[in-house]
């Protein structure tokens, strides 16, 4: 308020903080005036993140559109680390490879059986 003294624990406001001075009061919620952080926090991180998406579907887009025609139809990477389809390809692949090994294994188990049975 106007001409009155600031509160004991009020900062100036420092950008990097994004400190505030709330002025809310409530008896019933146990709520007084006091410093706070992050103002708009949640906000600002949404917006972050919605403009790193728009890269990320830009970047695609412009992938697909720069893309020669015999490949328009090709898997093209997506940005992420790892998704469902690479999961379920390699998942695959190493049970196929276990899978023949594994056959391979008992097949020359079962020739030495025979190769012992013989002698």
């Amino acid at each position: 308020i106007k001409g009155l003294p600031l509160a004991p624990d009020w900062k100036k406001v420092d950008p990097d903080l994004m400190n505030y001075y709330s002025i809310n009061k409530s008896f019933i919620d146990d709520v007084s005036p006091e410093m706070k952080f992050g103002y708009h926090r949640n906000l600002l991180e949404y917006y972050e993140e919605m403009d790193e998406y728009d890269e990320n579907v830009t970047q695609m887009k412009r992938k697909i559109l720069n893309t020669p025609v015999q490949y328009k139809k090709a898997l093209i990477l997506s940005p992420e680390k790892w998704n469902i389809i690479d999961i379920i390809i390699y998942a695959t692949a190493i049970t196929f490879l276990l899978f023949i090994g594994f056959k391979v294994y008992q097949f020359s188990q079962g020739n030495r059986d025979e190769d012992e049975t013989l002698l």
